[in-house]
């Protein structure tokens, strides 16, 4: 059943249960440099829900390559301030997967790794 219903005061309510191509989710409690494969063939990001738990800001690098490391350019790179973030990114990736990495500084090339669960992260995709 699908529908899709709003209320007096703007909310949204979404019922996707038989919806063709139901979401997944990758997740990370302790997002590094090390990637995060999200999804290894082609596929679609739907939202990331990301949350900075240090008092410094770190940086998320989203690749459309499985297992990235620094040697790849990330497809785009998010200053991530402290707190929580819900992204709604709808990134339709073609080929070759997705990873995503967390870093201490913005360079495409860098590896210096946030504390220990500085960085958590849930990726809401479909294949």
């Amino acid at each position: 059943m699908r529908s899709i219903s709003v209320d007096s005061i703007g909310h949204v309510d979404c019922n996707i249960s038989n919806w063709p191509f139901p979401n997944q989710v990758a997740r990370s409690l302790n997002l590094q440099p090390a990637a995060l494969v999200v999804f290894a063939t082609a596929g679609y990001i739907n939202q990331i829900i990301v949350s900075n738990q240090s008092a410094l800001k770190r940086y998320l690098k989203l690749y459309n390559v499985a297992n990235a490391t620094e040697a790849n350019t990330p497809i785009t790179t998010i200053v991530l301030f402290t707190g929580t973030y819900s992204i709604d990114l709808k990134y339709d990736i073609r080929s070759g997967g997705c990873s995503c990495r967390a870093t201490t500084a913005v360079a495409n090339a860098d590896t210096g790794a946030p504390d220990a669960n500085d960085v958590v992260i849930t990726v809401i995709y479909n294949i």
